[in-house]
């Protein structure tokens, strides 16, 4: 494989990170243009489109024919004008597209052209470019990019009735293609801020509900009282598929315990729907701590499942880590919110609680319930309707203490680097913060000054944001590389220095060691939980890194609304 394949194949699974870093290499060694042109996508979606700006505009001057060139640096202007809504971006892109369209006639700079030409306020520049296209185009070709071409074109023209066949038409060829919908979607939401979209196009491409499940495990042999009681299996099953069936879920997140998780898992496969499956730890003492009680034929379909959906560990050993569980139901929950912002789409939360035992315990059921943002889009199944209860319920069974006989806790971590900044200097402007007035939201537990880095390890998903943003408030943005991370760590406070330690760390200097300067990047895991309880945070997905195997960790960077 090729620098140039390895590269394309790494920005296509999402990996912008490590595509950035293998091309910046292969830049040492050769001038190629295909590899400049990755470079800067790569730097683009791993959240830097001014950076990528600045680096391309020069390799476009002098290749302006280049149709890849040419589309590469009109996304980014038109990233740019969606981030800021500045005119001036619009019309570069537009004129980025045009310039290239005219000298090639390539339809995806051209169909670019056309719509950047109508939101910038050139309607008539526009429709022609689109009239264009119509003639040039054929209904009956068989590429997809192409047929999404000419559908946007009779959009563009206002041809209402050949558009919306098109594009019934193009729905009918992705089947589950979430890439492909959410790309269409994206676009037809984008115009129809500009240009009224038929709302029978908009439907068509929609995104379905995004789905998160939590809920009750089967009964043990020796619980006192029913509450999910092996009997009513397939009634539970049944409720789950008609909630299912009512919001329209095809994407959902859930764990895989023995009763209501795996019911929802296999709901979902008889949909035809996407599931990633959220474990704790690993899988064998998952299997071990909420499977094997109920039974061989639990664990087989466990395994089953396993097999055909994604998994994603919350870190591999489980120590006896009671709070990993109520960290991975809020990671899981809030996976679900960050997915349905991405895709524009609505979020829901299904879940299987009996309403007899109103006690709320850490990582129980109910306690996941509670953090949940949108009351009213909640289905709940409740078991107790299901068959009839013998004697009074003692304990709600699946939720856990805070005990930690590991010594580590879940702790969110912030890391730093400072560039261009003395030793004391960074200590000085660390310690401003913290014993700020007034004081900071949260003050952390521990941090570590080491040369140019710093890492604070904070009680709170909230306590470390708010600790970020200070840093960046209080020193030169450029000069700042920073990221939000979370995991089970332990803090040792018994040297003058105090040491946070668990793979964690390891996992937040990968996140820094890619970051770009000046803005605040987080793991899925933070921004899971961040989504949950600020409604002031944009989030935007720019890339994995590559830990271990399920254990990949998203990126996120993260922006406060004005």
């Amino acid at each position: 494989m090729t620098k140039v394949e390895q590269i394309e194949k790494l920005i296509h699974q999402g990996h912008y990170f490590e595509a950035r870093s293998v091309a910046t290499l292969a830049l040492t060694e050769s001038d190629d243009l295909r590899l400049k042109q990755l470079n800067a996508l790569a730097m683009s979606k791993s959240g830097g489109p001014g950076t990528a700006k600045d680096y391309l505009e020069p390799i476009y001057k002098s290749h302006p024919e280049d149709p890849e060139t040419a589309g590469i640096l009109g996304g980014i202007y038109k990233e740019l004008f969606k981030n800021s809504q500045e005119t001036k971006f619009a019309l570069l892109s537009r004129d980025t597209y045009l310039q290239n369209f005219v000298i090639t006639g390539n339809y995806y700079t051209g169909i670019n052209a056309a719509t950047m030409s109508i939101i910038a306020g050139k309607a008539v520049k526009g429709k022609e470019i689109a009239n264009e296209l119509v003639k040039r185009l054929s209904e009956g070709s068989s590429d997809f990019w192409e047929l999404a071409t000419l559908a946007e074109a009779h959009l563009l023209i206002k041809d209402k009735a050949k558009a919306t066949a098109l594009y019934f038409q193009l729905r009918q060829q992705t089947d589950n293609d979430w890439g492909k919908i959410n790309s269409v979607f994206n676009q037809l939401w984008l115009l129809n801020h500009y240009l009224p979209v038929p709302s029978e196009i908009l439907k068509t491409f929609s995104p379905p509900t995004v789905v998160a499940f939590v809920g009750h495990m089967i009964d043990r042999a020796d619980r006192p009282t029913p509450r999910f009681p092996e009997s009513i299996e397939l009634a539970v099953k049944n409720n789950i598929k008609n909630a299912i069936k009512t919001l329209n879920a095809k994407i959902g997140y859930c764990s895989l315990a023995c009763g209501g998780d795996i019911l929802f898992v296999e709901a979902m496969a008889e949909a035809n729907a996407d599931v990633t499956i959220y474990l704790p730890f690993n899988r064998e003492e998952f299997i071990k701590s909420s499977v094997e009680f109920a039974g061989e034929h639990w664990v087989n379909r466990f395994e089953l499942l396993l097999k055909k959906y994604p998994l994603k560990l919350m870190t591999d050993k489980f120590e006896g880590n009671r709070d990993l569980f109520a960290f991975h139901g809020r990671v899981l929950l809030g996976t679900a919110l960050l997915k349905s912002h991405m895709l524009h789409a609505d979020a829901g939360l299904i879940t299987l609680l009996s309403m007899r035992n109103q006690e709320v315990l850490v990582g129980g059921t109910r306690d996941m319930v509670k953090k949940w943002p949108f009351p009213s889009k909640i289905i709940n199944i409740n078991p107790d309707e299901l068959h009839s209860m013998r004697s009074i319920e003692q304990k709600q069974e699946g939720a856990y203490d805070d005990s930690d006989s590991s010594g580590k806790q879940v702790r969110f971590l912030v890391h730093v680097i400072f560039e261009g900044m003395k030793h004391d200097e960074i200590e000085y402007l660390t310690s401003r913060i913290v014993k700020s007035d007034p004081p900071i939201f949260e003050v952390p537990l521990a941090v570590t000054i080491d040369g140019s880095m710093v890492l604070a390890a904070c009680e709170s998903a909230r306590g470390a944001m708010n600790f970020a943003q200070l840093i960046l408030k209080n020193a030169t943005p450029g000069n700042v590389r920073l990221s939000l991370h979370a995991g089970p760590v332990s803090i040792d406070q018994t040297g003058s220095v105090p040491h946070v330690n668990g793979v964690a760390v390891t996992e937040i200097q990968a996140i820094t060691k890619n970051a770009l300067p000046g803005l605040i990047y987080s793991s899925d895991q933070v921004a899971a939980i961040l989504i949950l309880d600020r409604q002031d945070l944009l989030f935007h997905p720019v890339g994995k890194i590559e830990m271990a195997k399920e254990q990949d960790i998203e990126v996120f960077t993260i922006d406060v609304m004005p």
